[in-house]
Protein backbone atom coordinates (compact mmCIF):
# COMPACT_ATOMS: atom_id res chain seq x y z
CA UNK A 1 0.00 0.00 0.00
CA UNK A 2 2.88 2.38 0.78
CA UNK A 3 4.17 2.05 -2.79
CA UNK A 4 0.71 2.91 -4.19
CA UNK A 5 0.38 5.98 -1.97
CA UNK A 6 3.90 7.10 -2.88
CA UNK A 7 3.08 6.80 -6.58
CA UNK A 8 -0.17 8.70 -6.14
CA UNK A 9 1.67 11.47 -4.30
CA UNK A 10 4.39 11.72 -6.94
CA UNK A 11 1.91 11.72 -9.82
CA UNK A 12 -0.18 14.38 -8.10
CA UNK A 13 2.86 16.63 -7.80
CA UNK A 14 3.85 16.01 -11.41
CA UNK A 15 0.31 16.86 -12.52
CA UNK A 16 0.86 20.37 -11.13
CA UNK A 17 3.78 21.07 -13.51
CA UNK A 18 1.56 22.85 -16.02
CA UNK A 19 0.25 25.15 -13.26
CA UNK A 20 3.81 25.96 -12.16
CA UNK A 21 4.95 26.59 -15.74
CA UNK A 22 1.99 28.90 -16.34
CA UNK A 23 2.70 30.80 -13.14
CA UNK A 24 6.36 31.34 -14.03
CA UNK A 25 5.44 32.38 -17.59
CA UNK A 26 3.02 35.02 -16.31
CA UNK A 27 5.01 36.37 -13.35
CA UNK A 28 8.39 38.02 -13.03
CA UNK A 29 10.54 37.71 -9.91
CA UNK A 30 11.07 41.47 -10.04
CA UNK A 31 7.37 42.22 -9.49
CA UNK A 32 6.54 43.85 -6.17
CA UNK A 33 3.92 41.22 -5.32
CA UNK A 34 5.84 38.22 -6.71
CA UNK A 35 6.59 36.70 -3.29
CA UNK A 36 2.92 36.88 -2.26
CA UNK A 37 1.75 35.40 -5.56
CA UNK A 38 4.35 32.62 -5.37
CA UNK A 39 3.41 31.83 -1.79
CA UNK A 40 -0.30 31.72 -2.64
CA UNK A 41 0.38 29.50 -5.65
CA UNK A 42 2.42 27.06 -3.57
CA UNK A 43 -0.19 26.93 -0.80
CA UNK A 44 -3.00 26.32 -3.28
CA UNK A 45 -0.96 23.69 -5.13
CA UNK A 46 -0.27 21.88 -1.85
CA UNK A 47 -3.99 21.90 -1.04
CA UNK A 48 -4.80 20.40 -4.44
CA UNK A 49 -2.13 17.69 -4.10
CA UNK A 50 -3.22 16.79 -0.56
CA UNK A 51 -6.87 16.54 -1.65
CA UNK A 52 -5.95 14.33 -4.63
CA UNK A 53 -3.86 12.03 -2.45
CA UNK A 54 -6.57 11.73 0.21
CA UNK A 55 -9.22 10.99 -2.43
CA UNK A 56 -7.07 8.33 -4.09
CA UNK A 57 -6.08 6.72 -0.77
CA UNK A 58 -9.76 6.56 0.19
CA UNK A 59 -10.49 4.82 -3.12
CA UNK A 60 -7.76 2.27 -2.39
CA UNK A 61 -9.04 1.71 1.14
CA UNK A 62 -12.60 1.24 -0.11
CA UNK A 63 -11.47 -1.14 -2.82
CA UNK A 64 -9.44 -3.25 -0.33
CA UNK A 65 -12.21 -3.59 2.25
Amino acid sequence: MFHNVKNIFEMSILSMKQEFDLFFDKNDEGDDDYDKKASDMIINSNKIVIKKVIDEVNKIKTHNE
